[in-house]
Order: structure tokens, then C-alpha cells, then sequence
């Protein structure tokens, strides 16, 4: 039931001793409690409640909000007695709220509002219901309870559905067609094509076999990874760990005209990582450098630790990404240059495995550029607490 029909309905359950019936029980060795004014039982439950509520007289001036509702619009004391439409600042909210003053019986419709919020914090989108307080309640005539329930996750969760099915059946739907093209035409073909044919087919059918192997791969990679994998976390591997994925990966990025340089000398004996699931974002990352570091001719990764962490850092001297495109480079299926990706097998899945694994150490994970050209991944890990050197007598 919506927080503001349970608002409206506590209200009015308090009936006065004039409104009992002949025919109610009347105990006689219990005595209830006497109840506060209608006023303040409606303060005291709306302040339980975990969704913003608010108060509006008959003439839309904010009378009340819970606590959340202050932190969720940012309201205050100062605002009491304000027109609530210039408080909430959404289009949403004030076209539903004069449709109630218009027509009372829409009160106990939900609909959703988009609160604008500004570029910093981004819109927020909540289910909006209202109830109208009765007169008792102590707001005077037409008051009206409205309780905003926060969809923004919701919202947010169904985007990424859509566009991971989308995106997945773009991605399966290829290489499916390429197999079935030349899995047909060998089939049919077969007795006229000479040897050469019949190799260069049958290598475009491994190939993506290989590319489809490598989506599925990943995809449940990711899918261990949003479920929290545990992990098995050992002090003092980290700067092995990437000097030896970076050894494994240098004839692969030799083959792309890449070479690498590794300087990770900080001291990790306090930093805790799984050194299976670190080699996997640093392949990742060297992969996605690879893939889409268009005139990249090095690789460079370094360690360093300073009052924030732990820091790894891998960078390229390749053309870098349009300012816009460093918030959105860890989203998932998000690729930079598609038809980059299609040549090259790219998934657009690699670097949201980094972020969840990075996540999953307790760090952050950033993309920024490098000066003057080239772009960077930046991870920083929690440093564990050092010991306190015993004093000596």
C-alpha cells in the first residue's frame, strides 16, 4: 500500500469516543493509551518511513517533509510555507498535482515524475501518489499527503536490460551469420572448391567460433563478477602479479606494433589482491588498449602509493577519447569505435569486468587522459593498516 494511503488511513482509524458502537466490546481492565492530535501522529509516522512525504495546504503550500524528503530535494525549514511547485522544480510533479486539484478522484493513481536535478547529480525519477488529509488532521480543508517512491535504480536497471539484450543479440547475431554462411557454402560447394577455399572458410569459421567463444566467455565472466566472487586475497603480489601478465601479454603486443614497460617498484607488502583475478583486469585493460588505442605505439605500467592508496596505473601514448566518452568507457557493451571493435573481436565487456573486479578489492577505477596524447586507467586499492614498530627499552 503507498505511504501516503497508510498516512491517510491512520488518521482516519482514530475515531472519537462518540463515533463506538452499542455493539463494540467495552474492556474494562485494559485502558488504551491516549494518542496524541492527529498532527503529530502524522509527523511521527511519516518520520518512520523511508520514502519522501510531504504536506500540502489547499492553496499547494508545503506544510510538511519527513527527513527523507529533505534529503532527497534538499529542503529545509526556510522552505515551509513556499509554493511547493517552485520547491520541486519538476514539470512532472506540478501537472500531477494540479490534475488532483482538478480532479480529486485521480488522488489514489500512481504516476511517475522526473525530478530534474542538474548535470552533477543527474534526474531522478519517482512514483507519486497522493491522498487527501481529513480536516481533523489539523492541515485545514483540501489538504493533500503526497509520497514520492525513488524508481531512479529502477529506471536505471531497466535501461541496462534493454541494452544488454540488444547489445548481445547484435553481438551473437554476427558471428552466427558469418558461421552459417560458410558452414552452408562448404556444405554445398564442397566437391568444386579447391584446398585453399576450402581452408580460408574453414579458418573464418574458427575465427568466429573464437569470437564467439570469447563473448559467451566474458559474458559470464561479468555475470560472476556482479555476483560477487570471492575472492582469495594474498599481501604482497600485486607488483608480480602485473609484472608477470605483463611478460605473458608483450609477444601479443608486439604483433599490434605495442611495446611494454613495466616500473611497478612500490611497496605492496600492505596491499591485498587475488593474484588470478588481477592478472584478469590487467589483461582486460592491455586488451582494450589493443583494441582501440589507434596509433599507439607503447604501453606503460606503473605502481605508486600515496595517502589515497594504492595506485596502478596503465597507460598508452595513442590518441586518447573524446572528453565525453571517459565517463561512459566502463559501461558495459559501451565501445568507443564500433566498427573498430567488430574488426577486432571487441565485446565491450572487458573493462566493465575491470571496474566490478576492481570494486570487489574495495577500490575505484577511473579512465583519464594523458598529457599530450594517450589515454590511462587509473586503479586505486585500500592499503592495510602498517604495524606499529615495537618501541625498544
Amino acid at each position: 500500500m503507498a505511504v501516503a494511503g497508510l498516512v491517510a488511513i491512520a488518521l482516519r482509524g482514530r475515531r472519537r469516543p462518540s463515533e463506538a458502537t452499542d455493539t463494540e466490546p467495552k474492556p474494562e481492565a485494559v485502558v488504551a493509551p491516549r494518542v496524541g492530535n492527529s498532527r503529530e501522529t502524522l509527523f511521527a509516522l511519516a518520520g518512520l518511513l523511508p520514502d519522501p512525504v510531504l504536506v500540502l495546504d489547499a492553496r499547494d503550500r508545503l506544510v510538511f517533509a519527513n527527513e527523507s524528503a529533505r534529503e532527497s530535494l534538499s529542503l529545509g525549514d526556510a522552505d515551509m510555507d513556499e509554493d511547493a511547485a517552485l520547491l520541486i522544480r519538476s514539470a512532472d510533479f506540478i501537472e500531477r498535482l494540479r490534475a488532483i486539484r482538478r480532479d480529486p478522484g485521480m488522488v489514489r493513481a500512481e504516476s511517475e515524475v522526473v525530478l530534474r536535478r542538474g548535470p552533477r547529480t543527474g534526474d531522478r525519477v519517482f512514483g507519486m501518489r497522493a491522498t487527501t488529509l481529513p480536516e481533523s488532521a489539523g492541515f485545514g480543508p483540501a489538504a493533500l499527503a503526497v509520497s514520492l517512491i525513488d524508481h531512479t535504480r529502477l529506471r536505471h536497471l531497466e535501461r541496462l536490460r534493454r541494452e544488454f539484450v540488444a547489445n548481445v543479440s547484435h553481438d551473437l547475431r554476427t558471428p552466427v551469420t558469418i558461421l552459417k554462411g560458410y558452414a552452408q557454402t562448404l556444405t554445398e560447394d564442397f566437391e568444386v572448391m579447391d584446398d585453399s577455399d576450402r581452408l580460408r572458410f574453414l579458418e573464418k569459421i574458427r575465427r568466429n567460433t573464437d569470437r564467439l567463444h570469447g563473448l559467451l566467455e566474458s559474458m559470464v565472466e561479468l555475470a560472476a563478477a556482479d555476483d560477487g566472487t570471492e575472492l582469495s586475497l594474498k599481501a604482497g603480489a600485486l607488483n608480480a602479479v602485473l609484472r608477470d601478465t605483463a611478460e605473458m601479454m608483450t609477444d601479443r603486443l608486439a604483433a599490434r606494433g605495442l611495446a611494454i614497460e613495466v616500473a611497478c617498484d612500490a611497496d605492496d607488502a600492505f596491499v591485498e589482491v587475488d593474484p588470478m583475478r588481477f592478472a584478469r583486469i590487467t589483461i582486460n585493460v592491455l586488451e582494450n588498449v589493443m583494441r582501440y588505442a589507434t596509433g599507439a605505439t607503447r604501453v606503460r605500467i606503473t605502481t605508486y602509493a600515496d595517502a589515497e592508496g594504492f595506485h596502478v596505473r596503465i597507460e598508452d601514448d595513442g590518441a586518447g577519447l573524446p572528453d565525453a566518452e571517459y565517463a561512459r568507457i566502463f559501461d558495459r557493451f559501451y565501445r568507443a569505435e564500433k566498427s573498430r571493435a567488430q574488426t577486432l573481436g571487441g565485446s565491450g565487456i572487458g573493462l566493465a569486468i575491470v571496474k566490478n573486479l576492481v570494486l570487489s578489492h574495495g577500490g575505484v577505477v577511473r579512465a583519464v587522459p594523458v598529457v599530450p596524447k594517450g589515454f590511462a586507467v587509473e586503479i586505486t586499492l585500500p592499503v592495510a593498516a602498517r604495524p606499529v614498530p615495537a618501541l625498544v627499552a
